[in-house]
């Protein structure tokens, strides 16, 4: 059982541990639609991360080409985003984030019709500890 209360003491401090203080950090790399064949899109996103809230920007381009403000939760190393990148295209995306990337599966779609999905593989092109400005 202690070592259960450790381990999930180490769980909760990890968002801390790898980020601290409020932290921007720049991914880049390619969401690829496994929907309808494996499509890829370059793509970036742009992230604040504040503990365990994070906001950001995903712009991603041809085929899937779009822009537009995500914001999620990490917790547990798991980040979770949704948001919008423009004429009414949701996004869902849901992966691991760790020091080096952020890796997992995304959706797509717009309201009342089917949703597409694929998986995404996001390298930190930049990462710093200050902390950006308070609005």
């Amino acid at each position: 059982m202690k070592r259960l209360r450790h381990a999930l003491l180490l769980l909760a401090l990890l968002p801390a541990a790898l980020f601290g203080a409020p932290r921007q950090v720049r991914l880049e790399g390619t969401l690829t639609n496994t929907s309808i064949g494996d499509v890829p899109a370059p793509a970036r996103l742009e992230l604040t991360i504040d503990g365990d809230q994070v906001r950001g920007r995903l712009t991603t381009e041809k085929p899937l080409t779009g822009s537009g403000e995500v914001a999620g939760r990490f917790a547990g190393g798991w980040l979770e985003l949704a948001g919008e990148l423009g004429e009414g295209v949701s996004v869902r995306l849901r992966g691991a984030l760790s020091p080096a990337d952020y890796r997992g599966t995304y959706t797509a779609g717009l309201p009342g019709q089917l949703v597409q999905y694929g998986r995404f593989e996001l390298a930190i092109a930049r990462s710093d500890g200050a902390a950006p400005a308070r609005r």
